[in-house]
């Protein structure tokens, strides 16, 4: 049987899909195929799922830079140059 927050989880997935699924159809797509293995996190125990957090310092950085980057830039001239930027971020991320 399957517990509560998973199923919240999958009705949210289904919820959002569908939102995109319209103006965003590859990203409606992608998020379908991909983001069912991330809600398995809900089949834990609640008190491991809060060890499984992010919590790591680094991590909160790097998706706050990412975020930062990516805002300025508003509109994208194709769907693979958001890649290419935030790869360029972590790249010089890990230079640093």
């Amino acid at each position: 049987m399957e517990c509560q927050p998973a199923r919240q989880g999958r009705n949210r997935l289904a919820e959002l899909i569908a939102s995109y699924r319209t103006y965003a159809p590859t990203l409606a797509a992608w998020l379908e195929e991909t983001t069912p293995e991330g809600l398995a996190v809900f089949t834990l125990p609640e008190n491991h799922r809060r060890r499984l957090r992010p919590s790591n310092p680094m991590e909160r950085f790097v998706q706050q830079e990412i975020k930062r980057r990516t805002v300025k830039v508003r509109v994208f001239p194709g769907d693979d140059a958001p890649l290419r930027l935030v790869s360029a971020v972590l790249v010089e991320i890990d230079e640093k």
